[in-house]
């Protein structure tokens, strides 16, 4: 995956780490990000959140910021969550909101949150193209921002203070 995005976007950065301790960085590294995004609720399956944040004030130049596709709570209880028919459990991580922020501005930064998947499961798989788009926009303006930790997957998005 990250040979593909290096050779479709060759004059962008591309690396593959453990977000909570990345060590060095190759070339110093600090300080030298504008966005940091961690997708595929990756960041989901990292148990030291404030290790993520002290590194992130790391990497982040003043002005830079950070998106996360993250997991709920209720992201284990979906009808396709595919390990549940297998019988394997993979432990993930979740927070509260009051966790995030916490996190976030103790290396100061700001947090804002969105939700997604809420219907997911609940739209039969035939359903025309049009109506589905039109459930997912409905989703989008009516639950995301007000009731986002009661989606499967949150999105995480935060800058400096």
């Amino acid at each position: 995956m990250l040979d593909k995005a290096k050779t479709k976007h060759p004059y962008h950065a591309f690396l593959q780490r453990d977000i909570s301790n990345l060590g060095i960085v190759g070339g110093g590294g600090y300080a030298s990000f504008d966005t940091v995004l961690c997708l595929f609720s990756g960041i989901s399956y990292c148990s030291d959140l404030p290790g993520v944040f002290r590194t992130l004030d790391k990497l982040l130049k003043p002005q830079g910021r950070f998106l996360f596709l993250a997991l709920t709570d209720r992201y284990e209880t979906r009808k396709s969550y595919i390990l549940n028919q297998t019988g394997v459990h993979v432990p993930f991580y979740t927070w509260t909101k009051h966790e995030w922020q916490q996190n976030a501005a103790s290396a100061g930064f700001e947090t804002r949150f969105r939700g997604f998947g809420y219907t997911q499961d609940f739209i039969p798989q035939r359903t025309p193209q049009p109506v589905f788009d039109a459930v997912l926009s409905l989703e989008a303006t009516l639950l995301s921002q007000r009731f986002p930790f009661s989606a499967t997957q949150l999105i995480v998005e935060g800058n400096r203070i």
